[in-house]
């Protein structure tokens, strides 16, 4: 039994080290994503440890005192994304039709040929835009009837998985399509007007993941990721940016990316919202996001049911306020973090440059 017991803790503490390598080799990268499950398995193990085995060893202590520090580095990723932790993003306090504008994140999954659960969803929902991910030239015909609703909209169809669709009921201009680190992955980028009047710089990206088939390395998920947070550094404007990113948001890239990019995550203090695997109950965490400069308050989140996609749609309702001044919890900026962006985007080919900044605000 002990020799098990310590088979597992040496996995735990190889799974908790594992993120703090700086390798962007695949399978380093994958232990980014499990810290919920990772954290309920090693906090399992030390109750078995400390119910099963003799607790006055000195062996069982250590054993139950390294599962614990595995099980506390785990919690304190996550715990900032429960309802106990302070919300980052402040909850909006009026409602205001002119200022409010709602995100759709939805990945359809390419092979999934049942439109009807996302349509569905919007019918209920009502976004405002919508960003649909993996969208071939099927299921563009399958969005074109909400073309009166969404008048304004840039269409990338792909049979690659990395087709896009950005449609908005509100205009979109200086919008463009663009492939800033693979040729056949494209982002795009416009600013969205409100009904106020109001200007807010959108992009909607969809990086390619680190994985066997896809990309044996996070460098051009990573960069695409960071060369947006670099061309937002400066940037004083409201700004929303959404899109599935493969990435999960404790992360090095993408607090690396609010750090730079001054952005806010709505998600910090209401909860996960995981938005994939749908296939899998216990093998979820958040990879779809909205993050929002802090002009932004938040109305509503909602994750949908299963829309026969690998991914839940993700909704985030917010509310404009260009008055104010800050995000309620900033605990996700730093210097450090901003140094790791500037360190990583140094050698290479794109630049800050080639992301579109949109006019006219």
């Amino acid at each position: 039994m002990i020799e098990l017991c310590m088979a597992l803790s040496l996995f735990f503490v190889i799974a908790t080290a594992m993120p703090v390598v700086a390798s962007e080799v695949w399978w380093v990268r994958v232990f980014d994503f499990p810290r919920l499950q990772l954290f309920t398995l090693s906090s399992f193990l030390v109750s078995v440890e400390l119910l099963l085995l003799d607790i006055t060893a000195p062996a069982t202590l250590a054993l139950a005192a390294l599962g614990s520090l595995c099980a506390a580095s785990q919690l304190a990723r996550i715990l900032p994304f429960s309802p106990l932790w302070k919300k980052q993003v402040r909850q909006a306090r009026r409602d205001d039709a002119g200022s409010a504008v709602s995100v759709l994140v939805a990945n359809v999954l390419t092979s999934n040929r049942d439109a009807g659960p996302l349509l569905a969803f919007i019918q209920q929902q009502a976004p405002d835009v919508i960003v649909g991910l993996e969208t071939d030239p099927w299921w563009e015909g399958q969005l074109a009837p909400l073309a009166q609703r969404y008048p304004h909209r840039l269409q990338q169809a792909q049979d690659n998985l990395y087709g896009m669709h950005l449609l908005s009921r509100y205009p979109l201009e200086d919008a463009s399509v663009e492939n800033l680190v693979q040729s056949d992955v494209p982002s795009m980028h416009a600013l969205l007007r409100l009904p106020c009047g109001a200007g807010v710089r959108l992009h909607a990206l969809h990086p390619a993941p680190p994985f066997p088939g896809e990309n044996p390395v996070s460098q051009p998920r990573d960069v695409e990721i960071l060369v947006v947070a670099r061309s937002l550094q400066h940037h004083t404007g409201p700004t929303i940016v959404a899109g599935d990113l493969n990435d999960v948001p404790w992360s090095r890239t993408l607090r690396s990316f609010l750090a730079t990019s001054g952005l806010g995550d709505p998600r910090r203090g209401r909860g996960l919202y995981n938005s994939f695997h749908a296939a899998h109950r216990l093998l979820r965490w958040p990879l779809d996001h909205v993050f929002v400069s802090h002009h932004f308050s938040v109305r509503r989140i909602v994750r949908s049911a299963n829309i026969g996609s690998d991914h839940f749609a993700y909704l985030v309702g917010l509310a404009l306020d260009t008055s104010a001044e800050g995000f309620e919890d900033a605990a996700a900026s730093g210097g450090k973090t901003t140094a790791w962006t500037r360190d990583k985007l140094q050698d290479e080919a794109v630049a800050v440059e080639d992301v579109p900044t949109p006019k006219g605000q």
